[in-house]
């Protein structure tokens, strides 16, 4: 089966970087708004996806509020319970690839590898 998207949006919001203490891993989780025009209404739909590892990393180095990337990866539903007890379902993109469509971004990235 097949399970792979990509999407061009913005970040919605200052991207912080975890560490999985379990394993030391580094994860960051973000919100993605792509912009939908259509002929009676102007909305956006908003994405939740998270990075892991080096591409968290790169991502929270280059890339701010508001910067536009392209995402690809696979949908993911997972569960759990919020600081009420309440079961949480969430979907979201697990991030493959990241590229950012920022020329000022792209310039310093490609400057720093």
């Amino acid at each position: 089966m097949m399970n792979r998207v990509c999407f061009i949006g913005r970040i919605t919001h200052e991207l912080i970087l975890k560490e999985m203490t379990e394993t030391g891993i580094e994860v960051v989780n973000f919100t993605l708004a792509q912009d939908k025009r259509g002929r009676y209404q102007d909305h956006a739909t908003f994405i939740r996806c998270v990075a892991w590892d080096k591409l968290a990393k790169n991502l929270c180095q280059y890339c701010k509020q508001g910067s536009l990337v392209a995402i690809e990866g696979y949908l993911q539903s997972r569960q759990y319970q919020n600081q009420e007890g309440k079961v949480m379902y969430v979907v979201e993109v697990v991030c493959d690839m990241i590229q950012y469509l920022d020329k000022k971004l792209k310039e310093d990235s490609e400057a720093h590898h």
